[in-house]
């Protein structure tokens, strides 16, 4: 893990049971980021960064989707919400053109081909969010608020798709399914044992100091 740490000159990290020293003091690798974000997309290991633990006695509604295309390209949407507070949403997308922006957008009514929408079934999305591809063809929007509730079974299998912005072509889409026992899921849903505003569990949070390296700072 210490590999995919530059550790800046002056400062030190030091690590114990119950101590974590300020993070300020590392840059994450880019690579090393990117790979922890591919490992989501993958369905592989959980990546845990020094950056950010969340707490996973913390309970939520959680629901993700995985995003494919017949062109290639995947990415991945998790929404998270507890009752009484808006949703929050996690997107990767992998493989996809570079430097372009990508709309994230939501369907209540069955869709039969998500590539091939007709204008009728276009008319009833819902956009999430946008954002923007890196010149690697990645593309990250860590947690973010929505005003969107998933917290009611209407959302389950419906479709979400991710179009290029500026042509409207669908490039990836996947359906929403429940993260976590069907338990969990009844629970969030009628707020037992809500009690904190950030529900993060079993997810790597990315935090968008750590992410604007890969925009805005050079590769190392």
């Amino acid at each position: 893990l210490n590999s995919c740490f530059v550790y800046k000159k002056g400062y030190r990290l030091e690590l114990s049971a119950n101590d974590i020293e300020s993070t300020e003091s590392v840059e994450f690798k880019d690579d090393c980021l990117r790979s922890c974000l591919r490992s989501l997309l993958s369905g592989g290991f959980m990546c845990r960064s020094l950056m950010h633990m969340p707490k996973d006695e913390v309970k939520c509604g959680v629901v993700e989707g995985m995003l494919r295309g017949f062109r290639g390209g995947n990415g991945m949407i998790k929404l998270t919400q507890i009752q009484g507070s808006n949703s929050f949403a996690l997107i990767i997308l992998d493989g996809v053109h570079e430097k372009k922006d990508f709309d994230i957008t939501y369907y209540n009514e069955e869709i039969k081909d998500c590539f091939k929408m007709t204008t009728d079934e276009r008319k009833n999305g819902k956009k999430l969010l946008t954002l923007d591809s890196d010149g690697a063809g990645m593309a990250v929007q860590p947690w973010t608020e929505i005003e969107f509730d998933i917290l009611n079974d209407s959302v389950l299998n419906k479709t979400v798709t991710v179009a290029e912005t500026s042509t409207g072509e669908v490039i990836l889409c996947g359906k929403l399914k429940v993260k976590g026992s069907r338990e969990e899921w009844e629970r969030a849903k009628n707020g037992i044992q809500m009690s904190s505003k950030f529900c993060l569990t079993a997810i790597l949070c990315i935090l968008v100091s750590v992410f604007k390296q890969i925009h805005d700072l050079p590769l190392i």
